[in-house]
Order: structure tokens, then sequence, then C-alpha cells
């Protein structure tokens, strides 16, 4: 767990992923991002096993909590861990955090 002033970044576990597949298809946000497809918490359930089972993961997500509530998703991504880069992803999902 990473603590700032008004934010946590927490690695995403399995018991997450009912919170996330709500929260994740915020169409009002959704349309701005990659992914406009609809995400299950199943879905979401895989990628975390998926992150957790593998020694070096191609992807990393952690929930970014306000207030003990997941609000959005930081994620790395098409981890390349020999020639270490990858792709970060970030999606706040609360409108009323937008611009602060």
């Amino acid at each position: 767990m990473i603590s700032g002033k008004s934010v946590v970044l927490k690695p995403l576990t399995l018991d997450d992923c009912e919170i996330i597949g709500q929260v994740v298809n915020n169409l009002s946000v959704k349309k701005y991002l990659r992914n406009v497809l609809p995400e299950s918490s199943e879905s979401w359930k895989e990628k975390i096993e998926k992150m957790y089972a593998c020694k070096y993961p191609t992807e990393i997500h952690f929930g970014i909590v306000v207030e003990s509530k997941i609000v959005g998703i930081i994620s790395l991504e098409g981890i390349n861990w020999i020639s270490r880069n990858a792709y970060i992803t970030l999606a706040i999902y609360e409108e009323n955090l937008h611009g602060k």
C-alpha cells in the first residue's frame, strides 16, 4: 500500500472484484478510455488471479482509494521485465474527483 495526503494506492485483491466490476462501468467516464466495452467482475477476477499467480506478471493493478472507497484504477500493463518498461494506465471513475 502506498499512501499520500489524500489518496492511497492498494494492490487489488479478489475481494475487490465486485466493487471494481461496478466502478469501471461508469459510462460517462468510460467513453474517454481506450476500452469502452463493459467489464465484468469475473474478468477482473481473472486479471487479479493472473497477476498473483505469475512470478513476473505482465500486468499489475492498483486501486486508487479515497476515503476508504475505490474510485479508480492505475495499472502497469505490457510489463517487459527484461527491458524494464511498461505502459501506465490510469482512470478515475468518480467524476466529482476529476481535476483534483
